[in-house]
């Protein structure tokens, strides 16, 4: 999410204005924010020439192009309400409702840029993630690209923490947390 977030960020100044794309990448709360995606986000503009300042007080990120990164919680969505962005990317989004991304989306509004809103996460049985992006989905959004991909497609993670995923979860909740497939989470049930 973050890597596409930066190459969205690198849209030419639009004509006529004072700064490049105003982005915003936005986690659950603050201390997701702090603790897993700024780390990640500062880790890969490191030594890309991307990146021309973080201001750590505003939350913000400008790049050379002078393209602002803002990174905002969402665990109050409708304080986003006012902002015109060019694109959002919304880090975990199983924990958060509909609400965050429709406000969200709604912020795509930045004058002179192409627009994009995505979000990274687990499947959590059939949410409102499943309802707007998923192929099976009669709700889906007519523009929506779905990829799905289970935790062993992920060359960055050690094969033998993939091994005791798989040694430690069955069931729907392998499928879900291991397989990355939307299910319903109740076993044995006659409805799920």
């Amino acid at each position: 999410g973050i890597a596409r977030g930066m190459q969205v960020a690198q849209q030419p100044k639009a004509e006529g204005t004072v700064w490049g794309p105003r982005g915003c990448i936005a986690a659950i709360n603050y201390p997701v924010l702090k603790d897993v995606v700024l780390p990640q986000f500062l880790d890969m503009v490191e030594g890309t020439g991307l990146l021309k300042e973080y201001r750590r007080a505003e939350n913000k990120a400008v790049l050379t192009n002078n393209a602002e990164i803002l990174f905002r919680s969402l665990d109050r969505p409708n304080w986003m309400r006012g902002l015109e962005l060019s694109w959002f990317f919304i880090d975990e989004g199983r924990h958060l409702s509909t609400e965050a991304w429709n406000v969200l989306y709604g912020r795509l509004r930045q004058r002179g840029y192409r627009h994009a809103g995505w979000v990274c996460s687990t499947p959590n049985g059939y949410d409102w993630m499943w309802e707007k992006f998923h192929p099976d989905s009669p709700s889906k959004l007519a523009d929506a690209t779905w990829y799905g991909a289970p935790t062993f497609e992920n060359r960055h993670l050690p094969t033998e923490y993939v091994a005791s995923l798989e040694a430690s979860y069955s069931g729907r909740f392998y499928e879900q947390e291991v397989l990355g497939h939307f299910v319903g989470l109740t076993e044995g049930a006659v409805f799920f």
